[in-house]
C-alpha cells in the first residue's frame, strides 16, 4: 500500500508496556506508522499540549484500555487517557478502543501487575469511562497480547478499506513536491568489509532529518543471498530494534529512535551486520534503491591483502527492477578498496557497486 497511516497509541504506561510494544509491532507489520508518548510523563499539562498536537497530526487514534484509569489531571478530575480520547473525538477523529477483558484483568492481577484488592477497574470513574467507550460501538476486547494484535490487524484492515478518508504518508517514485515525507535522508554510508572469504562486516550509517513533529521509528531493509549467520547491532544504545520480518527476499527491521522528533531534528543511525560462515561468491553487489528524498550516498568495499578486487564498476538503474543500467563506469581498486559517492539522487532509481573478488 502506497499510503501509510500514522496511528497514535494511547494507554496507561506501567501496566501496558508489553501491550504497547505488541501494538507497535502489529502496526508496523501492517505497514503503517505507530506514534505514542511513552517518553513523556503523563501528569505534565504543558506536555499534554504536545500530545494534543500529535493526536491532531495522526490519522488514527487507538486507545488501549487496561485495568487502570491512570494519572488524573487536576482541573478536570479526569485521567489523561480519557482527556486524550475526548480530545480526539472533539477534533473529529473516530477513536478506536481496544479494551482489556475481565479475564485479562484477572490474569494481570494474578501476575501482580494489578492489586486484586484495590482494582482501579472497580472505581466509578473507570467504569463510567469504559461504559462510554462501549456505548460508542467503536471498541473491541482482548485477553492477551496475541488477541490485541488480532484486534489491531482487523481495525487497520477496516481503515485501509476507507483509506481515502485519511491524509496519511505517501512515498513513491514521482517528484518530491507531489508527496509528503516524514523525513529526508541527509546521508547514507554503506561499508562492506571482507574479513576473509566467508566472514564480512557490513555497516550502514544513515543520517535523517525530520520534516514533521512526532517521528519515533525508522524502518530499513536489506537482502543477503549468501547464507551464513547474521548478527545485527546498533551503535547508539538508546536506539532499539523493535521489529523484524521478511518481505519477499528482503529482511525489514524497524528502529525506535532515542527520542521523539520535532521538525528539523536530525538523527544518526549506525547499524552493524556481522556475517559469519557465509557462502563465498566471487561476484557481488552493494547498493540501494532510493525511496526517500536523499542528499548523499557513499558506497565502499574493503578487502584484506590476500583477496583481490577486479571488474569493479558502479551502476545507476532507472528503476529497481531494471537489469540494464542507464549509466555505468569502471572503478579502479586502490589498496584493496573501491568507493563511490553519489550526490545527485533520484527517488525510484537504484545505485550500486559491482565487483569480482578472488
Amino acid at each position: 500500500m502506497d499510503k501509510k497511516l500514522q496511528v497514535f497509541i494511547s494507554s496507561t504506561f506501567t501496566d501496558m508496556q508489553e501491550e504497547r510494544q505488541a501494538a507497535v509491532e502489529a502496526i508496523l507489520k501492517c505497514g503503517h506508522i505507530p506514534a505514542g508518548m511513552e517518553l513523556f510523563s503523563a501528569d505534565n499539562k504543558k506536555q499534554f499540549e504536545v500530545i494534543k498536537t500529535w493526536i491532531k497530526n495522526s490519522d488514527v487514534f487507538l486507545l488501549i484500555l487496561g485495568g487502570r484509569y491512570g494519572s488524573i489531571e487536576a482541573s478536570s478530575n479526569k485521567s489523561y487517557i480519557q482527556l486524550e480520547y475526548e480530545y480526539a473525538k472533539h477534533i473529529g477523529k473516530k477513536p478506536i478502543a481496544i479494551v482489556l477483558s475481565d479475564k485479562g484483568i484477572a490474569s494481570k492481577a494474578t501476575e501482580g501487575i494489578y492489586d486484586i484488592y484495590n482494582l482501579e477497574a472497580n472505581t466509578p470513574e473507570y467504569k463510567k469511562f469504559k461504559d462510554n467507550i462501549i456505548a460508542s460501538k467503536m471498541c473491541e476486547f482482548f485477553d492477551n497480547k496475541a488477541s490485541l494484535k488480532s484486534c489491531i490487524f482487523s481495525m487497520l484492515r477496516n481503515c485501509e478499506e476507507n483509506i481515502n478518508q485519511y491524509h496519511g504518508w505517501i512515498r513513491g517514485e514521482k517528484d518530491i513536491n507531489t508527496y509528503t515525507y516524514p523525513y529526508i535522508i541527509k546521508s547514507q554510508e554503506f561499508i562492506f568489509r571482507y574479513i576473509n572469504k566467508n566472514d564480512i562486516l557490513y555497516t550502514k550509517k544513515i543520517k535523517i532529518k525530520a520534516l514533521v513533529d512526532g517521528i519515533q521509528y525508522f524502518s530499513d531493509r536489506y537482502m543477503w543471498n549468501s547464507g551464513g549467520n547474521i548478527t545485527q547491532s546498533l551503535s547508539n544504545p538508546r536506539q532499539i530494534i523493535v521489529d523484524e520480518f521478511m518481505e519477499g527476499a528482503f529482511k525489514v527491521y524497524t528502529i525506535r529512535l532515542e527520542d521523539i522528533s520535532f521538525k528539523g531534528r536530525e538523527y544518526e543511525i549506525e547499524v552493524h551486520f556481522k556475517i559469519t560462515n557465509s557462502t563465498f561468491r566471487n561476484h557481488q553487489y552493494l547498493g540501494v534503491t532510493i525511496s526517500y528524498p536523499s542528499e548523499q550516498l557513499h558506497l565502499q568495499v574493503d578487502t584484506p591483502s590476500n583477496l583481490t578486487l577486479s571488474h569493479c564498476k558502479y551502476n545507476i538503474y532507472k528503476h529497481s527492477v531494471d537489469r540494464v543500467p542507464e549509466a555505468t563506469k569502471k572503478l579502479t581498486p586502490n589498496n584493496n578498496h573501491i568507493q563511490k559517492t553519489f550526490t545527485i539522487l533520484e527517488i525510484g532509481k537504484k545505485y550500486n557497486l559491482e565487483w569480482d573478488i578472488n
